[in-house]
């Protein structure tokens, strides 16, 4: 066995170098088309995730996409659409609603 101390170092150590670990997720839903399958406007469910590493991008419990907060230079909203602008590029995601989940 382990001492109540030891456990909880371990336990922390395996935790940590877990995606989500740390990271507080906020839903939410954007519009994709995608020209190759013929589908038009359909709704993918996404999770954006604020932590201590930056902003990241879920799906599914998986990580799709991270933005290192050394590499934002600016994080704004407007109406529905959320823009996180990079160093050198402009991304931006259309979402539906966000949602806090905690």
């Amino acid at each position: 066995g382990q001492s109540p101390a030891d456990a909880e170092v371990n336990y922390l150590r395996v935790v940590s170098s877990l995606d989500m670990y740390g990271v507080e997720l906020h839903k939410a839903s954007v519009k994709v088309s995608n020209i190759n399958d013929n589908v038009n406007n359909s709704i993918v469910e996404l999770y954006v995730g604020v932590c201590a590493i930056g902003i990241s991008v879920f799906q599914n419990s998986t990580k799709l996409n991270t933005f290192p907060w050394d590499r934002i230079t600016k994080i704004s909203f407007k109406r529905r659409t959320f823009y996180i602008q990079l160093v050198k590029s402009l991304v931006s995601i259309d979402f539906i609603n966000i949602n806090s989940i905690s």
